[in-house]
């Protein structure tokens, strides 16, 4: 089960043409999980085991915390 706030979708940059579509399995009701693209910015985010994209969700990057790659 994930036990994390922040993914990173790795090649996808943002785009609204093409919704990602984050597999939210696994997640719990009561989590919050704040999605990146590969550059960092928040594409939108898994609440409720339902994914909110940014183009179809209004406030879906509302207060999101910057993304910080653990490697640098």
């Amino acid at each position: 089960m994930p036990s994390f706030s922040k993914l990173r979708i790795r090649n996808y940059l943002d785009s609204k043409k093409r919704n990602p579509r984050p597999d939210t399995t696994g997640y719990l009701e009561d989590e919050t999980v704040f999605v990146y693209d590969s550059t960092g910015l928040c594409i939108g985010r898994i609440e409720q085991r339902q994914w909110r994209w940014k183009y179809r969700f209004k406030n879906a990057c509302k207060n999101s915390p910057l993304y910080q790659d653990s490697r640098d």
